[in-house]
């Protein structure tokens, strides 16, 4: 169905559990891993901030069908230089087709600092 977007990345996605550390803090699963297209926005303008957090760095992962992701949970993928970098998602996009279904998951991930 998306044969026009090139999906070569592969890139995973953690969600916190309900299973607690040492700590008493929950944990994070990887719940899926899949194929995807990263585009970035590397502008060192503020994007947009929330909860006191400016994101000066962001990026559209867009995976292929229906994939189980939801704000606060992360994604993770190695750079072009083979670095694994965790980002947290901000925002969930689904691609439909004109029948209804989901053919793509859209998911907009950041990196910020405090202001």
């Amino acid at each position: 169905m998306l044969a026009f977007i090139p999906m070569n990345m592969t890139a995973s996605v953690y969600s916190y559990s309900d299973t607690k550390d040492s700590w008493g803090q929950p944990t994070l699963d990887k719940t899926y891993t899949g194929r995807c297209y990263i585009s970035y926005n590397t502008d060192l303008t503020a994007i947009l901030e929330i909860n006191g957090v400016t994101t000066t760095m962001s990026a559209s992962v867009v995976f292929h069908g229906l994939v189980n992701v939801k704000n606060g949970d992360f994604v993770e993928f190695a750079s072009a230089l083979g670095v694994l970098d965790r980002y947290q998602v901000g925002d969930v996009f689904f691609f439909r087709d004109y029948g209804n279904k989901v053919i793509a998951t859209r998911v907009i991930i950041g990196k910020g600092s405090r202001s």
